[in-house]
């Protein structure tokens, strides 16, 4: 495959405000017709695999990848032929085993000509569950325009693992992460975050707590048995950020997945997602479009035509729900679920907003739900059948039925200033989603005391 010095000089332009480090690193090249060795990456001397050109590049580099197929290219089951990839175990981390493209410095790899041909292959082997693993800091995988369709694995498509070789901090996050342009097809989990696992100690040096900023942009995933994104916050301080934007879901158990994860801090037990932000992103047709447990921001959303229910959010104390729109989902447009605030007397946490939202044509056809309580995938509650629920306010589901009030803690929810579907506001009945009624469970009050009566601006794939 030939590529022109035209092409080239256009791209790599476009690759120069990526980052300052990456600006003065080399560039490395990989094609389907270029040879692996200790030295390929030359313009003329090209790669054949990913993998070949990470081995030979180094921090601040920039790997360039032309149309094609990578991955399993001769068949070996044991990956040996001429070009392919060369996966590694990774038997001390948590999350996975193993990856057939593992990334490990802090390079930018790019597509030359986009996702639609440039294929990453990978194989349903059990010790590669990732087929791309990301675990460094300060790495690009994809661009708009410039990314990769992922495929074939075991379980995650792309995946960053902050977790190191325990016991430690992590891979510590002073500089930016980010995951776009890409598109992944049929994998266990197409997308995913997985932070550092609970650690019972405060970071005693600066340099071990997180600052930098992780995004997954611009990203489609399709056919995911369990998530198209799943983003799990685990053990995450510091002024560290998640950013989940502009990306597209479709046919998932779950478009996008929110587990807090498991967190514990000088002996507390945070539960929490309030470091990632879920903006304009689009999930249809799948079971459920988003589950957020305690997650910061969702802005401008759009869940549509998912079976089970739009939106399912658990509060936490920075959680801000606005700008969203459900529609025609077979369940709920928003089921709604509060968690104690910690204080004696108990309380619980709030929506900082949860206004100018789009809930209407939702809950018709409501199936047989099974909502998880709180993190234990265990523990299941069936809210019973539909009520053209536009919210559906469960209020406070706890583990431990003898932890629960009775009558239940009262869990308030102002749902003003949203539209229900017409200019007269929530009804049970009709073209309105409702409110309140059978909508309200355990203690959950929704009032509406003022609505829109236009829609509000829909974000659309």
């Amino acid at each position: 495959m030939s590529i022109t010095d035209r092409t080239i000089a256009a791209i790599v332009s476009t690759f120069i405000l990526s980052s300052a480090a990456n600006a003065a690193g080399r560039s490395l090249y990989v094609a389907t017709d270029g040879t692996d060795s200790g030295s390929c990456g030359a313009q003329t001397t090209a790669c054949r695999s990913i993998s070949q050109a990470l081995e030979n590049a180094m921090d601040g580099d920039t790997i360039l990848v032309g149309a094609g197929r990578y991955g399993n290219i001769s068949g070996s089951a044991s990956y040996t032929g001429p070009g392919d990839e060369h996966p590694q175990s990774r038997d001390h981390n948590y999350f996975v085993t193993g990856c057939i493209i593992c990334i490990d410095k802090a390079v930018s790899v790019y597509s030359l000509h986009g996702s639609s041909v440039t294929v990453i292959e990978g194989a349903p082997l059990t010790s590669q569950e990732a087929t791309v693993l990301i675990h460094h800091e300060g790495v690009n995988f994809g661009a708009a325009g410039r990314g990769f369709t992922v495929t074939g694995g075991s379980a995650y498509g792309v995946l960053f693992d902050q977790e190191d070789q325990p016991p430690s901090y992590g891979i510590h996050l002073k500089s930016n992460v980010s995951v776009a342009g890409n598109v992944d097809l049929g994998d266990a989990d197409g997308f995913a975050f997985m932070g550092n696992p609970y650690i019972d100690s405060i970071c005693p040096v600066d340099d071990c707590v997180p600052t930098a900023t992780i995004t997954y942009a611009q990203n489609d995933s399709v056919d995911n048995a369990h998530a198209a994104f799943d983003i799990t916050q685990n053990f995450l301080l510091g002024t560290a950020s998640v950013i989940v934007q502009n990306n597209y879901a479709r046919r998932a158990g779950i478009g996008f997945e929110v587990p807090a994860g498991g967190q514990a801090v000088a002996g507390t037990y945070p539960v929490t997602s309030d470091k990632i932000s879920l903006t304009g992103n689009v999930a249809e047709h799948n079971e459920l479009g988003f589950h957020a447990m305690a997650p910061g921001k969702m802005l401008s959303n759009t869940a549509a035509g998912n079976s089970q229910a739009g939106f399912h959010v658990i509060v936490g104390y920075t959680t801000a729900f606005q700008n969203n729109t459900a529609v025609g989902n077979g369940g709920p447009g928003g089921i709604v679920q509060f968690e104690s605030d910690g204080r004696d007397p108990p309380g619980l946490y709030r929506f900082q907003s949860f206004t100018q939202n789009n809930f209407y044509g939702n809950d018709r056809n409501r199936p047989p739900l099974s909502i998880q309580i709180s993190q234990d995938m265990n523990v299941q509650y069936d809210p019973g059948p539909g009520a053209h629920c536009g919210v559906l306010n469960l209020g406070q589901l706890v583990l431990d039925s003898d932890a629960v009030t009775n009558p239940p803690m009262a869990a308030p929810l102002n749902a003003n200033g949203n539209f229900w579907g017409t200019t007269h506001g929530p009804a049970p009945t009709g073209a309105s989603d409702a409110v309140g009624g059978a909508c309200d469970q355990h203690g959950g009050n929704t009032t509406v005391t003022s609505y829109a009566s236009t829609g509000f601006a829909i974000t659309t794939h």
